[in-house]
């Protein structure tokens, strides 16, 4: 992955690179100690699945709210969206 200024479009002209006889594959996105990094540093990437993830499971715990008491709700928020 190279990184770049946002407003940089001279490295979209790259050309391959090869190391060892190997070409090198270049990632737009990777994800790095649970944080996912794009080209630019900006974080969009990261966000994105952070919102997705919290979405899943405030739809599951919405789907079963019906089923719990108010003290057992808040302990499943507490133990499975705010660690994400």
């Amino acid at each position: 992955m190279l990184f770049h200024k946002a407003g940089d479009t001279k490295f979209g002209e790259i050309p391959k690179l090869i190391l060892e006889g190997e070409e090198i594959e270049r990632v737009y996105t990777f994800k790095y100690l649970g944080i996912h990094l794009d080209p630019t540093l900006s974080f969009r990437p990261h966000l994105a699945s952070v919102e997705s993830r919290i979405s899943q499971g405030l739809g599951r715990l919405y789907g079963i709210r019906r089923l719990l008491t108010t003290e057992i709700s808040i302990l499943l928020l507490k133990a499975y969206i705010l660690p994400i």
